[in-house]
């Protein structure tokens, strides 16, 4: 499946494309939300720049989607660049690295008002769940 990981440079989401290409999927490219205001509620703002030097060096193409960092808006936001994003990579899914978090409900909504099929960073483990197995 073509997929686009919800990228923010942290453990979190390297280990969402590890386990997205582990399971098969083709990771064609990252997404990062920039939040125009620092105390953003949904996405990760501290030293979000470095993530650009990620993806370079993975070689993975990085989108960055600017967002206003409001609590009610920046969401929606995603999801309208998702859009675009959906068509032009000719994506089938959207894996974040969060596991039980409001930002794995954004990416969900997002994904799937893109036309995204969304998975979590566990890939089909519940929260509490480990990647060992068991609980």
């Amino acid at each position: 499946m073509r997929v686009a990981v919800l990228y923010t440079g942290g453990k979190d989401s390297h280990y969402a494309i590890l386990k997205a290409l582990d399971q098969g999927h083709d990771v064609v490219c990252l997404i990062t939300a920039v939040a125009k205001k620092e105390d953003s509620y949904m996405f990760h703002t501290v030293n979000i720049r470095w993530s650009l030097l990620h993806g370079e060096a993975m070689g993975i193409p990085q989108h960055l989607v600017e967002v206003s960092g409001e609590k009610e808006r920046e969401v929606e936001e995603l999801a309208q660049h998702m859009e675009g994003l959906v068509r032009e990579c000719r994506l089938e899914g959207l894996v974040t690295g969060a596991v039980a978090s409001c930002i794995k409900k954004a990416a969900w909504t997002s994904g799937e008002a893109a036309g995204a099929d969304p998975h979590g960073a566990s890939l089909g483990l519940r929260p509490g769940e480990s990647t060992e197995g068991g609980g």
